[in-house]
């Protein structure tokens, strides 16, 4: 029987004396000093600082005591409003979506079949496909998911994994094969024999389109708080020192709502909030606003990939929804481009 290495050099280091001894404990009090001085700043300093891991628990707690009186408004019923009003629901009475489309509000619950689209030639003999939402242009642009967002999708509406095996876009939610970890926190695989899948490391292959089919459709069976209204806000009210509400222009009239807490999710068409607030007669200061520009710019088409194509789809893992190739330049030479693929629902 072969002695173990640690038990040759045992006898050499009692020899060395004290002074190797001291020094072994010495690096090794080094090192648990290191790794616990690491895990705080993590956990407590980093994490809570940089990322949104933290935040995802503390999302759809119950409140403590009654609810807020009054009625949160939120202009503007895409992705940003739905998740906005979600949030607003916890902890209001009551809370009003206002929505410029009145497409979103009366049909935005249901998924279209690709072959109802609407088509239109541009002026270069393209054919595109006309969207139902004009104010989003990247209605069928696709979306991939890192696990952190689905986790929130899930924590705000438990619903959403049902709601998805509904619409038939279970094949879109991918369980994250690699190990992944996010900030220090490992985001182990889900058990594929689950059948909830909210806390598992999950990610997901999603148009735009459908992703706001989901979301709108979880809000509307979890939040009997809240309602929808088509309209476009165009100012703000005011009562005493305090907010009082907007004003709505419905079918060219206009409207007062009331409202207690106001929410501006209407995307690139943004409320003018100086402007408004001031002629609402609040003292507006200078730097209320301010941009951020990601110096970010990107385009994207969606084609359907017809049947006989499915088996040459150049994947390992086979014609299945998810991010099957990346190409990005090199960044050392200043080229930033990058260049990917996407599979997601409906073979697009």
């Amino acid at each position: 029987m072969s002695t173990p290495p640690f038990i040759e050099w045992l006898p050499e280091l009692h020899a060395s004396g004290p002074v190797a001894t001291k020094s072994l404990l010495i690096a090794a009090s080094i090192v648990t000093i290191y790794k616990i001085v690491g895990h705080a700043l993590r956990e407590y300093l980093i994490i809570p600082r940089t990322t949104i891991l933290k935040d995802i628990d503390s999302l759809h707690m119950p409140r403590e005591g009654e609810k807020i009186p009054g009625r949160a408004v939120v202009c503007g019923g895409s992705i940003a409003g739905i998740l906005a009003a979600a949030v607003c629901a916890d902890h209001f009475e009551s809370v009003l979506v206002i929505e410029a489309e009145t497409w979103t509000n009366e049909h935005g619950t249901e998924l279209p079949k690709i072959e109802d689209r609407v088509h239109r030639t541009t002026s270069s003999g393209y054919q595109t496909a006309t969207a139902p939402r004009t104010r989003v242009m990247q209605y069928y642009f696709s979306n991939f998911f890192q696990p952190p967002v689905y986790r929130a999708f899930t924590r705000l509406f438990p619903n959403i994994p049902r709601i998805i095996k509904e619409l038939n876009l279970g094949s879109a939610v991918l369980g994250a094969r690699l190990r992944m970890c996010f900030g220090g926190i490992d985001l182990p695989d889900p058990d594929p024999s689950e059948e909830g899948i909210a806390d598992g490391s999950i990610t997901a292959c999603l148009s735009r389109e459908a992703t706001e089919v989901v979301l709108r459709k979880a809000i509307r069976e979890s939040r009997p708080n809240v309602t929808f209204k088509t309209g476009t806000v165009s100012g703000f009210l005011k009562d005493g020192p305090g907010l009082a509400g907007v004003t709505v222009r419905v079918n060219g009239a206009e409207e007062q709502v009331q409202g207690d807490f106001v929410v501006d999710a209407a995307g690139p068409s943004q409320m003018s909030y100086s402007k408004w607030l001031s002629h609402a007669g609040f003292s507006v200061p200078s730097d209320l606003r301010l941009e951020y520009d990601a110096i970010l710019r990107y385009t994207a088409t969606t084609w359907t990939i017809p049947p006989h194509l499915h088996s040459k789809w150049p994947a390992p893992w086979g014609f299945k929804c998810g991010l099957v190739y990346t190409m990005s330049c090199d960044a050392e030479s200043g080229d930033p481009k990058v260049l990917g693929f996407t599979l997601v629902e409906n073979n697009q």
